[in-house]
């Protein structure tokens, strides 16, 4: 482990970077096939336990989280573009270069949410990586600070 500090440290970058593939790679020599590159991505961190509750978990979280982001940004922009109260003729309107940035991270947004949607639906094909009342029922349980997490667990 020191040799593998030492040259990510003369390399600029990370010990997990060395250790992860590209994201051309096909998948790490033991690892089975089937993972996307964000997964190994965040197992080689720890974040991540390579599970089917450890994926439903991490896809559930990731739609929540997903889901809040767009709910945010849409309603900032329907702000910046609404009429102002005291004088329907004025609308009070955010500069062009803002509304276009946040329109960017919008589409951003929704990007990612069809991502999370196709993983999801490979996942688990009932939907429950798409059911918030699901993940919130079980986020005591998995997000307990005595619970054995990713970081803890060996995988």
């Amino acid at each position: 482990m020191d040799d593998l500090t030492v040259i990510a440290y003369l390399l600029r970058t990370s010990p997990a970077a060395l250790l992860t593939p590209p994201d051309e790679a096909p998948t790490l020599t033991g690892v089975p096939e089937g993972y996307v590159p964000e997964e190994i991505d965040r197992w080689m961190r720890g974040e991540l336990v390579l599970t089917d509750e450890g994926l439903l978990n991490y896809w559930q979280q990731e739609w929540v989280v997903c889901m809040n982001r767009i709910q945010l940004l849409e309603g900032t922009l329907k702000n910046m573009t609404a009429s102002s109260a005291d004088d329907t003729e004025k609308a009070r309107r955010a500069a062009p270069a803002t509304i276009a940035a946040y329109t960017q991270r919008l589409d951003t947004a929704k990007a990612r949410e069809r991502v999370i949607r196709e993983r999801g639906v490979q996942i688990d094909p009932t939907g429950r990586v798409f059911n918030a009342a699901d993940y919130l029922d079980r986020f005591e349980d998995t997000h307990r600070p005595s619970k054995t997490t990713a970081r803890k667990a060996r995988s």
